[in-house]
């Protein structure tokens, strides 16, 4: 590494994620490229990243590497306080900053991001449960330039969200998927009406997991005021097709919607798909009553022939006629999931072949008329094929065949 590293004095971004780089390497390449303003350790639980990155390298980056703007240390678990405390101090430029996983760091040294790097734009803090409001109030008083936030996992309630709404008015992200809030504080319709308030400009607002609280009043205002939304994820029991229908009325735009709500009917969802044609991601894994039937995905087809993802939870109604006006009018599926779906047999798997090229993988849950024959279909193709025929017979893999 270090032969290459004096070799690139002027490197501006690396990223050695997943990779076998050592604190030993970090520190020779903050020695000798000090130009450096991107870098990306990032890796997986059982990545060498993650095990041999520590404060040691971090430190001595954020001490070098003064135009240093964006640093990714996501899963490094030895990365504490110690390191992102020099970060801040030295790295005044800094405007993202992902530190998910990193268990080590707390309020104490997110507390001095906010203060000393006023230009971040992307937070990025998932599953890290040392951190709170504190230090997430403290990110909107001083950092009004920020348009991501991303909290998945952590101690966050409406006192500190309250005040990022206010503050961040630029806001472009917000992920909030199982915050479990602080105390009795937690996640409410409060921070939604805030958003709606001030964060006209929002485009992705995931919700997933917060639970009691937020429901149709708090969506219904941020649906309403916030017409650039492209992405939701919600799955609140208290949302009905209210929300839907507010969604598919004020955000055209919208193209990725996951909604494990059970208060949603096909009504609603016909509305949506006639509005809304740029979707291209519909994610439905809850039960919907009435289940959905062949007409909506007539409707589905005709209108949004850009769809990438289709899950249905509930395909109790569906025959194969509907997998066949899948097949033929969207041509770039690359995730079918369709649960229950007692009624399809193997001519549903014949009407994918248009599709090989596309589909990535198929899943189709409880289908008891889909035979072993239909899988070879997908022979030697790219789509991984998961078939469960009942809880009884077991479910067949394409690529192990019989699993269970």
């Amino acid at each position: 590494m270090d032969i290459y590293t004096k070799g690139w004095p002027r490197l501006e971004s690396l990223n050695v994620s997943q990779s076998s780089v050592t604190n030993v390497s970090l520190i020779r390449i903050a020695m000798h490229c000090r130009q450096l303003q991107c870098l990306s350790v990032a890796g997986h639980d059982t990545s060498s990243a993650v095990l041999s990155v520590t404060d040691a390298s971090i430190a001595v980056v954020g001490a070098r590497c003064l135009e240093l703007r964006c640093l990714i240390v996501r899963g490094c678990e030895q990365v504490t306080d110690g390191s992102i405390a020099v970060v801040a101090s030295n790295c005044s430029l800094l405007k993202h900053l992902d530190i998910s996983d990193c268990q080590g760091v707390t309020d104490s040294s997110l507390q001095q991001v906010a203060e000393r790097c006023p230009h971040l734009q992307c937070l990025i803090a998932d599953f890290v449960q040392s951190i709170g409001d504190a230090s997430i109030s403290r990110i909107a008083r001083y950092c009004r330039e920020l348009r991501t936030l991303s909290l998945s996992n952590c101690r966050i309630s409406d006192a500190s969200l309250h005040m990022v709404a206010r503050k961040c008015q630029n806001l472009r992200s917000l992920i909030l998927t199982a915050c479990v809030g602080t105390g009795d504080s937690t996640v409410t319709n409060i921070t939604l009406k805030a958003l709606a308030a001030h964060c006209s400009q929002l485009q992705r607002l995931d919700i997933q997991g917060i639970e009691p609280g937020v429901g149709d009043v708090g969506l219904l205002a941020v649906a309403g005021h916030c017409p650039k939304l492209r992405h939701v994820e919600i799955d609140q029991s208290d949302v009905s097709d209210a929300t839907v229908v507010m969604l598919a009325a004020c955000c055209p735009s919208l193209e990725h919607l996951v909604c494990g709500c059970g208060g949603v009917t096909d009504v609603s969802l016909g509305v949506l798909i006639e509005r809304c044609t740029a979707l291209r991601l519909l994610d439905l894994h809850s039960e919907c009553k009435p289940p959905i039937t062949d007409d909506l995905i007539t409707t589905l087809v005709q209108k949004c022939p850009h769809m990438e993802y289709l899950h249905f939870y509930d395909g109790c109604s569906l025959t194969d006629g509907s997998i066949e006006a899948l097949a033929r009018h969207c041509r770039g599926l690359e995730v079918l999931r369709v649960d229950h779906c007692t009624l399809l047999t193997d001519c549903a798997l014949e009407s994918l072949r248009n599709l090989a090229r596309s589909l990535r993988e198929l899943r189709l849950g409880t289908c008891s008329e889909i035979s072993e024959t239909g899988l070879d279909i997908f022979r030697n193709t790219r789509t991984e094929v998961h078939i469960e025929k009942s809880p009884c017979y077991g479910a067949w893999d394409f690529r192990h065949r019989i699993i269970s």
